[in-house]
């Protein structure tokens, strides 16, 4: 009895566990959708603005501030001598649809880098960690019982996800400093 008992739950521990593939890489990207750089799912932006480094900064903060989980962990990590900023975020689930086919997105978390220079600063999202079943796992695996096609649907939205963010992000920060035109 006590073999069986151990037996059976060592076969649901395993057949529980998801197996995960590397995602494919398309034109450097993966699935041709997200950015890799050093091996990760990586975008990077870096904007000019007619503003000293630390007016950039100082609205760097306020972004973060307003705009992650837990300001408090972004504002301690902030070095104001070097005008940097590392924090991270996340990406909620949401539920999307290409004609018949539904996709669950769970939430995906990331680490978010902004450096300030004196009339510019980058942005750096990198680390996407996806939040959903069997177990939280990076972006650059695939659980294999998730299609390509739906994997591909997931990447587009935290695509969008993450553009939205950098706009945000160029916006907060705009609209306190002049811009330099574009």
């Amino acid at each position: 009895m006590k073999w069986t008992y151990t037996f059976l739950v060592l076969a649901v521990l395993l057949t529980g566990c998801g197996r995960f593939i590397p995602t494919e890489i398309e034109s450097n990207k993966l699935l041709g959708i997200i950015p890799i750089q050093y091996g990760k799912g990586s975008y990077q932006a870096t904007q000019q603005v007619r503003a000293s480094r630390e007016d950039i900064f100082r609205q760097a903060r306020r972004w973060a501030a307003f705009h992650v989980p837990d300001p408090s962990a972004a504002l301690s990590i902030s070095d104001n001598m070097l005008g940097d900023i590392i924090t991270y975020g996340s990406i909620a689930s949401v539920s999307l649809q290409e004609k018949r086919l539904y996709v669950n997105l769970p939430s995906v978390q990331y680490s978010a880098s902004i450096e300030c220079y004196d009339n510019a600063y980058r942005v750096t999202l990198t680390n996407f960690v996806m939040q959903g079943q069997p177990t939280p796992h990076p972006i650059e695996v695939r659980n294999t019982d998730i299609s390509k096609k739906r994997a591909r649907l997931q990447y587009e939205a935290i695509d969008q996800k993450v553009i939205t963010i950098l706009e945000s992000i160029d916006g907060f920060i705009r609209s306190e400093v002049a811009s330099v035109p574009r």
